[in-house]
């Protein structure tokens, strides 16, 4: 009988693209994947912490899914895991298993043996049975959890709930620790009261991944090629959460591709922390993007969020060229006034992030640029306020992502004075929230008249299809024939703007 395994991601779409491919070694070592929801003799989540706010969302989650399957064996791993690592440790009832994002591609051979059909423990990667496959530098949580094994064992299912497995310590494969400077093998040569160091674990400057990401349930596929992040704004706590710039090597990225485009994925997302400092020995983005789109035919390529940089240039030369990239770019500007982007420790200034967005918009016909923007930063007045949102509705700009501040522990701006008022900052971003919707509208009236490629996501039971064209919109499509299925791509002419990001349009016809 399989084992079930349901996965629940937080926060960004290089999450998502993560939680997939651990579904992927997962279906690969026996288990069956279920949804979020249900009964699971494995739960695993893949938490966030970008933001106090994240963290906390990342606690409910699992206090959630304990009390729904308090049987069921509870993997964290993530940000969240990486970060706070002592503090999830110290809580006994919450998780089981704790893996710092060095080591969660590790999860399966990590996992107890009873979970298996078998006693017999996957291999790890190039391993062997049972052995760990992880980075032997990389911190291992052994002794902490054993006690959460311990402390799980033979506890009764709850109505409804899993029953409870007969873990033991003994059932979960460890790796020796390395040994401490001037120490002998299996001493970790710590103060037993030390914080944990799992946020910079020392890398390679590329990585492989094993498995395939596109979960069934999901329309597009995110494929991870990049990892880490060394801009260290000042509110942010990935740096310390992901470590320093890396990238998943040529290869790697050619052969995910094929196997998502073999499952018949239509699009494909590149996911990553900071896109644009993708480098596999001098290989570069724009050169990657090419590289996949010789490699596998019938699907459209979308990149996710990119950082301001000097690869920009040649990355809108390739949107303007290749018709299968989508003429979608996101890039963060975080805020729109020079005096805060400085407290933020963003590495431009806004005269040169306008420069670039007008000059993108001119080289691509149709380009929608959205971009992140965070109210209520610590210094912001009301005359600095009115500043941002005036240059906001300059800029050409199709959608924006407001954030209302959210200090993090651990960063700069958590102990910068000025703070504004969290209602203050609430209508701050309620304010820029309906400029959005404004900007939203202006994009998607000059697109009346043109011809979209939709990707079907829903058809509605008056046949009415709905999806995502390559701009980014979100458009009913009216007239396509039955056969047309989700995960189709669709040409249809747009005819009316909807509201924000939405729209209709009339089907023209199908391909891919």
């Amino acid at each position: 009988m399989k084992r079930r395994a349901a996965l629940f991601a937080l926060g960004c779409r290089l999450n998502q693209a993560e939680a997939g491919l651990l579904a992927d070694q997962l279906r690969t070592a026996g288990f069956e994947i279920v949804p979020w929801g249900g009964p699971a003799e494995l739960l695993v989540v893949n938490s966030c912490t970008v933001t106090a706010a994240a963290a906390a969302k990342t606690r409910n989650i699992v206090r959630a899914a304990r009390k729904r399957c308090p049987g069921a064996f509870l993997a964290l791993t993530g940000c969240d895991a990486t970060i706070a690592a002592d503090a999830w440790a110290a809580d006994n009832a919450a998780v089981d298993l704790i893996l710092s994002n060095a080591d969660k591609h590790t999860l399966p051979e990590r996992l107890p043996a009873a979970l298996f059909p078998t006693a017999q423990l996957p291999p790890a990667p190039g391993g062997t049975p049972g052995g760990s496959g992880r980075d032997a530098h990389a911190p291992v949580e052994t002794d902490r959890r054993q006690h959460h094994l311990q402390h799980r064992a033979g506890r009764p299912a709850e109505a409804g709930g899993t029953p409870t497995l007969p873990w033991k310590p003994s059932d979960c494969p460890t790796a020796e620790p390395p040994p401490a400077p001037g120490g002998t093998p299996g001493e970790s040569g710590r103060d037993a009261h030390a914080p944990v160091e799992t946020a910079r674990p020392p890398h390679s400057p590329t990585f492989t991944l094993p498995g395939t990401a596109g979960l069934t349930d999901r329309k597009r596929a995110n494929l991870k090629i990049q990892e880490g992040c060394n801009v260290n704004c000042s509110y942010c706590i990935i740096p310390k959460a992901r470590g320093e710039p890396r990238s998943r090597t040529w290869d790697d990225v050619l052969r995910e591709t094929a196997g998502l485009a073999a499952r018949g994925h239509r699009e494909i997302v590149l996911t990553g922390i900071n896109l644009a400092l993708y480098d596999d020995h001098g290989r570069r983005l724009p050169e990657l993007v090419r590289a996949i789109l010789r490699h596998a035919e019938g699907f459209r390529l979308r990149l996710s969020s990119l950082e301001p940089g000097p690869e920009l240039p040649r990355i809108v030369e390739l949107m303007a060229e290749e018709p299968r990239v989508c003429r979608h770019l996101h890039l963060p500007l975080q805020y729109a006034d020079d005096r805060i982007l400085a407290a933020m420790r963003r590495p431009y200034t806004l005269r040169a992030y306008a420069e670039f967005a007008r000059d993108a918009a001119r080289r691509i016909p149709g380009l929608c640029l959205g971009t992140d923007i965070i109210t209520g930063f610590p210094g912001e007045t009301d005359e600095i306020f009115a500043a941002c949102r005036g240059a906001l509705a300059e800029l050409p700009l199709a959608h924006l992502h407001v954030f209302t501040f959210s200090p993090r522990p651990g960063t700069a701006a958590a102990a910068l004075p000025g703070r504004v008022r969290d209602s203050l900052a609430r209508k701050r971003r309620l304010e820029l929230d309906a400029l959005g919707r404004t900007l939203a509208e202006t994009f998607v009236r000059s697109r009346i008249g043109t011809t979209a490629e939709v990707l079907v996501e829903k058809r509605r039971t008056d046949g009415t299809l709905t999806g995502v064209s390559g701009e980014f919109l979100e458009i009913a499509v009216t007239g396509a024939p039955a056969e047309v299925r989700e995960k189709m791509l669709v040409t249809a002419r747009v005819t009316q703007s909807t509201g924000g990001r939405a729209a209709l349009a009339e089907y023209e016809g199908h391909g891919r």
